[in-house]
């Protein structure tokens, strides 16, 4: 036993005291993990020290500058027949690195003018417009543009049989005028010193005519209030026109001259409308005349009468006056009419 433990050890535990106290065993092994851990401790001091990495390591790759991997790319598509440069070569900007088939592009641009074309083809005088998705405003604006066109052709008629009905009014007008003028002149003639059947047969005569033209007048009137009428309805025409217009020169250049001729019959019209206040102003004037020869009138009434009084007619000679009257009024009323 005296071989295993050691001899200190046998003497602590020869004595009864020691018997209480515990032994503590330690392997041979716990030594040598020690020793290993303090050699890795001294060998990493060491490395600490004295120990160098390298500075240059060899390998194999692609080395790149800050810049990095540039992709390239086309605006367009297509295949690329040709690389014009090889891996490694230094470009710069504007170098051709490679080249497309144009095929693809070819065949876009020849789609794109024939689009054009059928765009171009749309005018104003063209007849069968093939609808595409390019053209189909254009086509819109074209037949609103021809829809338009029609109705002013309609208005200038309408407008031309509005002008020669005004000229018509004219003439009446002026016919209306010179009889009331003659009238005038008749009647002073009555005012004239006359014998009894003189008198009696101008008395006759003036009343039939004052009567005359009353109805004249009144016709005129009525005649009037149709021109005002029709007035009115060219006023609204020519308003729905110019506002058609207004929309008209988006389509072509050509509607600046029929715009030009929607402002001469609207002139035209204006000539129109000035020409029927100059009627409504004869009126006036012709009702002052009318006035006047009814107050003249009845004072040569009054004349006669008292000429009757005093002077006796015969029947006789009183129906040859009324028929000599009645041919004359027939004559008048004639010659007015025509």
């Amino acid at each position: 036993m005296s071989e295993i433990y050691r001899k200190s050890s046998l003497e602590k535990l020869s004595s009864p005291e020691q018997l209480d106290k515990a032994i503590v065993i330690i392997s041979p092994n716990f030594y040598i993990a020690v020793i290993a851990a303090a050699v890795v401790v001294a060998v990493a001091l060491v490395w600490a020290i004295f120990g160098r990495l390298p500075q240059n390591v060899s390998a194999n790759g692609i080395f790149m500058n800050r810049g990095g991997i540039h992709t390239v790319y086309s605006e367009v598509g297509g295949t690329v027949t040709e690389i014009l440069v090889d891996t490694g070569h230094q470009v710069k900007k504007g170098d051709v690195i490679a080249k497309l088939s144009s095929r693809n592009a070819e065949q876009k641009i020849a789609n794109l003018n024939d689009r054009k074309k059928a765009v171009e083809a749309v005018t104003l005088t063209s007849v069968s417009d093939k609808a595409t998705a390019d053209n189909k405003v254009l086509l819109d604006l074209k037949s609103q543009g021809l829809t338009m066109d029609s109705a002013l052709i309609a208005d200038q008629y309408l407008l031309e049989a509005r002008q020669e009905e005004l000229k018509a009014q004219k003439a009446k007008t002026a016919a209306a005028r010179a009889g009331l003028e003659q009238l005038e002149i008749q009647y002073f003639l009555t005012l004239l010193p006359v014998d009894t059947n003189k008198a009696n047969i101008t008395f006759e005569e003036n009343e039939t005519n004052l009567d005359s033209a009353k109805g004249y007048l009144e016709t005129a009137k009525r005649d009037l209030l149709e021109l005002d009428a029709q007035n009115e309805n060219t006023e609204e025409r020519y308003d729905k026109a110019k506002d058609r217009y207004k929309h008209a020169d988006e389509i072509d250049a050509d509607y600046e001259e029929l715009e030009a001729e929607y402002q001469e019959a609207k002139r035209d019209w204006e000539d129109y409308r000035d020409a029927a206040e100059e009627y409504r102003r004869n009126i006036a004037a012709w009702e002052n005349v009318i006035n006047q020869e009814g107050a003249r009138y009845e004072a040569a009434k009054s004349g006669y009468i008292d000429q009757v009084v005093l002077e006796e007619s015969s029947e006789a000679y009183k129906n040859q006056v009324s028929t000599a009257y009645e041919r004359a009024l027939s004559d008048y009323n004639t010659e007015a009419g025509t």
